[in-house]
C-alpha cells in the first residue's frame, strides 16, 4: 500500500483541498493500493498514520520534507 500524507496547513474554517494528493491518487487508482490521510479533516492523522503503519498495511515507510 502507498500511503499518501498532506499535513494540516490551514484552520478548519478554510477549507483547503490537497489537490496535489487527490492528482497523485487519480493516478494511483486501479494500478496501486493507497490510502490518503488528509490532516485538515483528519484531527488524528498522525495516529492515523501509526495505525495503518502499526497494522503492516505499509510495506515500507519514508518521509521527505
Amino acid at each position: 500500500m502507498i500511503l499518501l500524507y498532506y499535513p494540516r496547513n490551514a484552520p478548519p474554517r478554510l477549507g483547503r483541498i490537497p489537490l496535489s494528493v487527490l492528482a497523485l491518487g487519480a493516478v494511483l487508482e486501479g494500478r496501486h493500493d493507497y490510502r490518503i490521510v488528509d490532516g485538515n479533516v483528519d484531527h488524528r492523522a498522525l495516529e492515523s498514520l501509526a495505525e495503518i503503519i502499526g497494522n503492516k498495511q505499509v510495506a515500507s515507510f519514508s518521509a521527505c520534507r
